[in-house]
């Protein structure tokens, strides 16, 4: 309700759940997380990441705000090492992944939001929309 995040979910094992067992259900909690405000080094270490490929990153109220993964990070890393990019360069990144994985999960709400409504109000008669 509050739009903190409660829990984490591998799409696999979404895949391969019931039709019956409710998402919660399969949820991981308490969640392993990163605060937005983590220094890199601590992300490098975060204990998480012996048990996820991706960890999310949340805001001081708990709302997640995009996530970053393991592959990535690594990815980052190696580049960093060879002086293929700027020091800077892991945190724009980053930020830039933050931004995509926040920006599709928003875009995701709004149509959960908007496709049930507009099929709500495809099912009205002609005489219910003339009145």
């Amino acid at each position: 309700r509050d739009r903190r995040l409660v829990g984490v979910l591998a799409l696999s094992e979404l895949v391969r759940a019931r039709s019956t067992n409710a998402v919660r259900t399969l949820m991981h909690e308490p969640v392993e997380s990163l605060p937005a405000w983590t220094p890199a080094a601590a992300v490098r270490t975060h204990p998480g990441w012996q048990r996820f490929h991706s960890l999310p990153v949340v805001d001081d109220a708990g709302c997640l705000v995009g996530a970053i993964r393991y592959r990535t990070l690594r990815h980052l890393e190696r580049m960093a090492e060879t002086g293929a990019v700027r020091p800077e360069g892991p945190t724009i990144a980053a930020l830039g992944e933050l931004f995509h994985i926040g920006m599709a999960g928003f875009v995701e709400g709004i149509s959960a939001v908007a496709v049930p409504r507009a099929k709500a109000g495809g099912l009205e008669s002609r005489e219910e929309r003339d009145a």
